[in-house]
């Protein structure tokens, strides 16, 4: 689950009443360039990248960042 604990679905439902906010947050963000803290938490989570689960070698780490922050 992301930071924000939005799931895209829902992003995308209520998208007409968020995207002009939204719209003026990204503004703000290449204007300033900088991106709002909030955006910047991540949760990682490990992946593993073969079939043998035991060493801690076989795992990568995933950043799962904000929603709005990958659209």
């Amino acid at each position: 689950m992301e930071p924000d604990s939005l799931h895209p679905r829902v992003l995308k439902e209520i998208s007409p009443a968020v995207s002009e906010v939204l719209s003026h947050i990204f503004q703000q963000s290449i204007d300033s360039g900088s991106v709002p803290e909030d955006w910047k938490m991540a949760n990682i989570c490990p992946i593993d990248k073969k079939n043998d689960k035991s060493p801690q070698s076989n795992y990568k780490p995933v950043s799962l960042t904000c929603i709005c922050c990958t659209t």
